[in-house]
């Protein structure tokens, strides 16, 4: 079985954290520490938002689960891999 039998995956699409206003989701970003949580942010058009609970996956093989809602950093290379449960099991 492949991990892709079970989630979802899909590539992090954000602007930086700096490029936000101060708002109510979860920028999640590379690291443990808050669960990855850098701060919350207004999102900006176009960034993939997730409105389900996600599995989020660093260039530097650091994972954490976020509850919805949340963009995951997708700028700069370093971007995160969301692993969400596929739509058709949820």
């Amino acid at each position: 079985m492949k991990i892709s039998d079970k989630f979802d995956i899909y590539n992090a699409m954000s602007k930086s954290y700096k490029a936000h206003e101060v708002g109510d989701v979860a920028f999640v970003s590379n690291g443990f520490y808050n669960n990855g949580v850098i701060g919350f942010i207004e999102p900006i058009k176009n960034e993939r938002m997730f409105n389900e609970a996600g599995i989020c996956v660093s260039a530097f093989c650091e994972a954490t689960v976020q509850k919805p809602q949340f963009i995951p950093r997708g700028n700069g290379g370093s971007g995160l891999i969301v692993y969400s449960q596929r739509r058709n099991e949820r």
